[in-house]
């Protein structure tokens, strides 16, 4: 079963109930305890929230999401692709998760926990485009 939703949206928070509403109904389509399920559907949340907090400085500009589940391996494959402006969220250093919230500064906390939950996390700028890349192993 290889299962494909895609949605493009405009780049704010009004639409975020849009793009989980496709990673929510492919996810219903496989069986996964709910502590897998909620790993992805945070990252996704996490990522959204970047491009549309900080992609277009303007504040007007679009994202497309596209998520792929496939059954060899049994495998989340999701896709954010934005025009805002070049930015690899993977160069940014982790942060500091034992300093405290004044130590640490703003920013690359949602970033970080999706390196941790997802099982490959990939950027590159191609087209004039953002792609970031979430992986997700369900076997």
């Amino acid at each position: 079963m290889n299962l494909y939703k895609e949605v493009e949206v405009p780049a704010d928070m009004d639409h975020l109930d849009d793009v989980m509403g496709i990673i929510q109904e492919i996810m219903s389509n496989v069986e996964v305890d709910e502590a897998e399920r909620m790993k992805v559907e945070l990252a996704v949340e996490e990522m959204y929230t970047n491009i549309a907090s900080y992609a277009y400085s303007e504040g007007n500009g679009s994202a497309s999401v596209k998520c792929k589940l496939t059954d060899h391996p049994g495998e989340i494959i999701i896709c954010f692709t934005d025009t805002g402006k070049p930015y690899n969220p993977l160069d940014k250093p982790d942060p500091d998760i034992n300093a405290g919230v004044e130590e640490r500064g703003i920013g690359g906390l949602g970033i970080y926990m999706t390196k941790k939950m997802m099982d490959n996390v990939s950027y590159e700028y191609v087209d004039n485009r953002n792609v970031l890349t979430i992986r997700k192993n369900f076997d």
